[in-house]
């Protein structure tokens, strides 16, 4: 009897030395995602973000500061932009949510040109970007959180009052105009630009580029760690909010997007969708800067492939000498790079036009 008691003594430490060792090995796990995840959405801040020196380039375009809370308290900033002395300012509100890495002012061209078109236009930066706090952008998922309460922001402000509200989204923010509507919003339309579809696809992807077949390793302490974040918003994709509305939304992408492939866009996403209030657009070589003209888009690649020839040539970025990157950067042509494509964006307005007609057509 005390032979037996001692073996199964034995079995017993056996067995908490392996749950030890599998918590602990776990706990590293989970502690060396956590950093790596927070490096991944470290805060990003625009090395030319005043938007009182960037708004002299569009004569007539009026703005003011506002702000509001997102969900966890932080301070949100961003702009109310709008054409001065244009009688028809007042015919809708557009809500621009930014690409990943970016802020709000980045947009300025597609902002400028909606003023230009009759519309009040919100511009904000997200969790962590630009002018609004905290020194993490948290994830993907956040974007969704914070134009939610953007949206609340509006709702609550009489000067918006009755006025129909639309959202434009590029990449990061394509995302994020689509799953919120999950939420009780009342929009007018969507756009959505080069957007990707679901927060973990596009992780997942990452990881698996980066870390190649360690990349499957890490993708269930990735999963646990954004449903820790962001609680059951870490599984809302784009395709769940288009699914639940009858809001008008166009989704537009191209084929060679290097940044959202296909298949992890919300194109792909809604292409066997047959929702009727759903348009799909899909160009061949617009690449992720989807509303850029053309010859914006050649300059791009012109001064990129310059580039790769000067970091070949050096070694690396590091080691081009100053004066050499000095002059580079000084021969790029700003307003030939941020060029936007005229035909889209009209149709993008019209699509909004016609989205506030179909909205007052239902509430008559």
């Amino acid at each position: 009897m005390n032979l037996i008691a001692k073996t199964q003594k034995n079995k017993n430490k056996i067995i908490a030395a392996i749950l030890f060792i599998i918590l602990i090995s776990f706990s590293i796990c989970l502690l060396i995602i956590t950093v790596l995840y927070s490096q991944a959405f470290k805060r990003c801040t625009s090395k030319d973000d005043k938007v009182y020196s960037l708004v002299k380039k569009y004569p007539n375009l009026v703005y003011k500061r506002v702000q509001f809370k997102s969900n966890a308290g932080q301070m949100l900033r961003g702009y109310i932009y709008y054409k001065k002395n244009n009688i028809e300012a007042k015919k809708g509100l557009i809500v621009v949510s930014h690409g990943f890495g970016g802020t709000h002012i980045d947009y300025l061209d597609e902002i400028n040109y909606f003023t230009d078109k009759g519309y009040y236009v919100l511009g904000f930066d997200n969790t962590g970007c630009g002018e609004s706090e905290r020194d993490s952008m948290i994830g993907l998922p956040q974007a969704v959180a914070d134009l939610d309460y953007a949206l609340r922001f509006i709702e609550k402000n009489n000067e918006f009052k009755n006025m129909p509200i639309l959202l434009f989204g590029h990449s990061w923010g394509g995302y994020a105009v689509c799953a919120v509507l999950s939420y009780s919003h009342k929009i007018a339309g969507v756009v959505s630009c080069a957007g990707f579809n679901s927060p973990y696809e596009i992780v997942k992807t990452t990881a698996m580029d980066s870390y190649g077949r360690w990349g499957k390793v890490i993708l269930p302490y990735l999963s646990l760690l954004e449903r820790i974040k962001f609680g059951k918003l870490a599984n809302v994709s784009a395709i769940d909010g288009i699914k639940k509305s009858s809001v008008p939304v166009l989704v537009i992408h191209s084929k060679d997007d290097d940044v959202v492939k296909l298949e992890n866009s919300i194109y792909e996403a809604c292409k066997h969708l047959n929702k009727t209030n759903v348009s799909l657009k899909l160009f061949d070589n617009k690449g992720h800067d989807i509303f850029l003209s053309d010859n914006a888009l050649k300059y791009i690649r012109q001064k990129r492939n310059e580039f790769e020839e000067l970091t070949s040539k050096y070694g690396s970025y590091k080691k081009i000498p100053k004066k050499i990157l000095k002059d580079f950067q000084a021969s790029i042509n700003r307003k030939l790079m941020s060029e936007i494509d005229q035909d889209m964006m009209e149709q993008i307005v019209d699509f909004f036009d016609n989205a506030i007609e179909l909205q007052k057509n239902r509430s008559m």
